[in-house]
């Protein structure tokens, strides 16, 4: 039996989350290091990231769930790819609580 391939596109989508969500705070924590003026570019730059990765994440977790929907193949990946978006979705959702 192969892999079902939205999970592997789940998985996929999960990675370029992880990856592109760390970039951007990497990017933002160094704009902050070196005192810039403008202050208000490190916040869009947030929500930006932040509304991309959501997005995204929505997307990955409705490929995993199609991918667990199917009838046959391994859901191995499908699985992974709703657990590491599910986990990005709620670690979003812990800093807007801790934030507020």
């Amino acid at each position: 039996m192969k892999n079902i391939p939205l999970g592997l596109y789940s998985c996929v989508v999960a990675a370029l989350v992880w990856m592109g969500s760390c970039g951007g705070v990497a990017v933002v924590l160094q704009n902050q290091l070196l005192f810039f003026k403008h202050k208000t570019g490190n916040l869009l730059l947030s929500v930006v990231i932040l509304t991309t990765s959501l997005g995204m994440t929505l997307v990955g977790v409705g490929l995993a769930i199609a991918g667990l929907m199917q009838a046959d193949g391994k859901k191995v990946l499908a699985e992974l790819g709703l657990f590491f978006n599910g986990l990005f979705l709620l670690g979003v959702l812990g800093l807007l609580v801790r934030a507020l």
